[in-house]
C-alpha cells in the first residue's frame, strides 16, 4: 500500500475546508468546526519507549469528532544478530510502520477551559522490513499490510481559543501477517502535544473582517 499521497490529499482537503468556511451563509447551516492537529505519541516498542508522529484533520459537529490522519514511527525499531530461515549468516533487522486512520471521537465535556473525550481510531498501513547483508549494509526484506485500532482516553487545556495542549493513554492493537510485528507494535500507547483550532481562527479572521468592512460601509463611510 503506498501512503505517501496521503499528506498531499488531506492537505487539498484542509484548503476546501478553508475555501467554503468564507461562505457565511453554508457555515451556520453545516455547524462543523475544522480540526488541525500534529499529533505526537509515544508507546512500547518491543518494551522499549519510542515515538510515533503524525498529523490530523478532522470536523466537529456538537460533541461528536470525525478526523483522518496519517502516522509513522519516527525511530525505526532495530535487532541485532537474529538467523532469519532465508538467511545463511546473522543479519540485523530494522522494522518500521506508516499507516493511515480513521478516528471517530465522542466528547464527554467542553468548557471554557477543560476538554474530556473517548477517541477510537481504525487504520491501515504498511510494516517494512529490512535487513543487511554480509557487508552490514541495510537491503528490503519484507513488506506486509497492517491494519491497526486503538482506543482510549484524551483530555486538553484551552491555552487560547485557537490552541489547546492535550495528553491522552490508550492501547493500540496491530493486525498483520508477520507474528513478530505484531507483538512488536501491538501495545499501550501515550500521547501529548498541541492542537491547533484552524477553523476556530479562520472563523476568527472572518468575523474581523466582517467587522471592518461594516465600519467601512456605515453612515458618511
Amino acid at each position: 500500500m503506498n501512503l505517501r499521497a496521503l499528506p498531499l490529499v488531506m492537505l487539498c482537503v484542509l484548503t476546501a475546508c478553508v475555501a467554503r468556511g468564507q461562505d457565511e451563509e453554508w457555515k451556520p447551516a453545516l455547524g462543523y468546526r475544522v480540526l488541525f492537529t500534529f499529533d505526537f505519541r509515544r508507546t512500547l516498542i518491543a518494551g522499549e519507549p519510542s515515538r510515533i508522529n503524525g498529523v490530523r484533520l478532522g470536523a466537529q459537529k456538537g460533541k461528536d469528532i470525525m478526523a483522518i490522519g496519517f502516522y509513522g514511527l519516527a525511530d525505526p525499531y532495530l535487532s541485532d544478530s537474529l538467523y532469519l530461515t532465508d538467511v545463511p549468516y546473522p543479519t540485523n533487522i530494522r522494522v518500521g510502520i506508516t499507516y493511515f486512520g480513521i478516528t471517530y471521537e465522542r466528547v464527554l465535556h467542553d468548557s471554557r477551559r477543560w476538554h474530556f473525550s473517548l477517541p477510537f481510531t481504525v487504520g491501515i498501513g504498511d510494516v517494512v522490513v529490512d535487513r543487511t547483508d554480509s557487508a552490514g549494509i541495510y537491503l528490503p526484506y519484507s513488506r506486509s499490510e497492517a491494519f491497526t485500532t486503538e482506543g482510549g482516553a484524551k483530555a486538553a487545556y484551552k491555552i487560547f481559543f485557537w490552541l489547546h495542549a492535550q495528553a491522552g493513554i490508550g492501547y493500540r492493537g496491530v493486525f498483520t501477517d508477520d507474528p513478530e510485528a505484531r507483538r512488536t507494535f501491538s501495545g499501550p500507547v501515550w500521547n501529548y502535544g498541541l492542537s491547533l483550532k484552524f477553523g476556530e481562527i479562520v472563523r476568527h479572521y472572518n468575523r474581523r473582517h466582517r467587522k471592518k468592512k461594516q465600519h467601512g460601509e456605515g453612515p458618511g463611510g
